[in-house]
This record gives C-alpha cells, structure tokens and sequence, in this order.
C-alpha cells in the first residue's frame, strides 16, 4: 500500500501505534439536487495515541480536530462506505523516535499539526460495527518545525 510520500521507518524509532479515537457529530448537511441527496458530516475528534517505540518506551500523543466525512456512495447497499478528511493539532509527551530519526540534528516540536484521513467500511446490516483505514500526519509544517511523521493503519470503530 502506497500513499503519496509515505515512507516505511526501519530503525530504532521503528514500533506499532495504539488509537483509541472518540468522535462527536456536530453538524449533518442535507443538500438536495434535482436527483439526489447528499448528507455530509461534521465531527470534533479526540485521539489518544500510545506509540510503542523499538527504542523499549512509549510516547502518549494526543490529537484533536474537526473531521469531515462524506456518507453518500452509490455501492452504500452492497457496502456501506464513508470518507473523512479532518485536521487540528496534535501534543506527543515527548519526541518520537521516528521523528528524531528522520530529522537528525533538528529541533523537534511537541506541538504540531494533525492531518486525519479515514475510509470505514460496513456490512449494511451491521451499522454499528465499522473497519476503518487510516492514515495520520503530524507536521510542524514550517512552523512550530520542519518535517514530520506518518501513521498508517487498521482498526475498529463502534457507533454507539
């Protein structure tokens, strides 16, 4: 799997990350055309992340944004499918090995910039139960610092 500029990391900063994610809907549009009807989403979005590092630690990371997710496709029957895109800020408690290695001799920032990019999918029957496909960047984005990280990965989300 590939996307745009991901990079696998191999090295001491090498590990698995944990997300527990919570999500709040804060809006649902209702836009209607001659022909159809769209039903777009707004959600406010906290992540806790543990980063378990090859380095023998971890780093508690916390991310909060807006997420905006697209709910209308024309295969929803077969299999229930939703896009979010959302941003905001991300804190780590301490620098990530990854990042340290991918930048060395940089300063690194705690403070950075969150990207956020999901695919769920659903059997219809089952709302409830979702898989997810994420994919994360932090950034300091040439401001708090230059460069970042990338997450990417697999989970489980549960309406409730």
């Amino acid at each position: 799997f590939h996307t745009g500029g991901y990079e696998e990391h191999e090295g001491p900063g090498e590990g698995m990350t944990y997300n527990a994610t919570v999500s709040y809907q804060i809006h649902e549009f209702d836009w209607r055309t001659k022909n159809a009807r769209f039903q777009p989403t707004v959600e406010l979005t906290f992540m806790l992340t543990i980063v378990d590092q090859d380095t023998g630690g971890t780093v508690p990371d916390v991310n909060f944004g807006a997420l905006f997710r697209w709910r209308d496709f024309p295969w929803n029957h077969y299999i229930y499918t939703t896009c979010g895109v959302g941003g905001g800020l991300s804190y780590s408690f301490d620098d990530w090995q990854a990042d340290i290695d991918k930048h060395p001799g940089e300063d690194r920032s705690q403070l950075k910039f969150w990207l956020n990019f999901q695919w769920t999918f659903v059997a219809p029957s089952h709302p409830e139960h979702q898989l997810v496909l994420f994919f994360d960047h932090q950034s300091g984005a040439n401001i708090f610092d230059d460069g970042g990280v990338d997450s990417l990965g697999i989970g489980y989300r549960h309406l409730f």
